[in-house]
């Protein structure tokens, strides 16, 4: 079954809210594998903002596909690539049967 997704989130939301909620949002939205890459990165709100839109946008797919489900979001981790593509796992213990593609997009800030 395949199901579309979409989501945009402004960079500087997702930064005013690391600065005003600290580890408490990180650790409440992403996984520990995130944490660890986003943090690395030169600017990492950037990076935080890309995946969460992401995992909204898996999160909206994966409710088309399954309504009633309650999907927190630090069961979706975004990976990247070798070459950089995003792709996407969902927590072992979570059991959704849809295909996920994922692209990300930035804006100029």
């Amino acid at each position: 079954m395949s199901q579309i997704g979409n989501d945009i989130v402004d960079i500087e939301r997702i930064r005013t809210i690391i600065n005003e909620k600290g580890q408490k949002f990180l650790d409440h939205v992403f996984t520990e594998d995130e944490i660890d890459y986003c943090s690395k990165c030169a600017d990492p709100p950037v990076h935080f903002a890309g995946r969460f839109a992401g995992k909204e946008a898996v999160k909206k797919a994966m409710l088309a596909a399954h309504p009633q489900e309650i999907i927190p979001l630090n069961i979706i981790q975004i990976h990247r690539r070798d070459d950089g593509a995003p792709f996407v796992s969902i927590n072992k213990n979570y059991n959704f049967k849809i295909e996920i593609h994922l692209s990300i997009s930035h804006t100029v800030e």
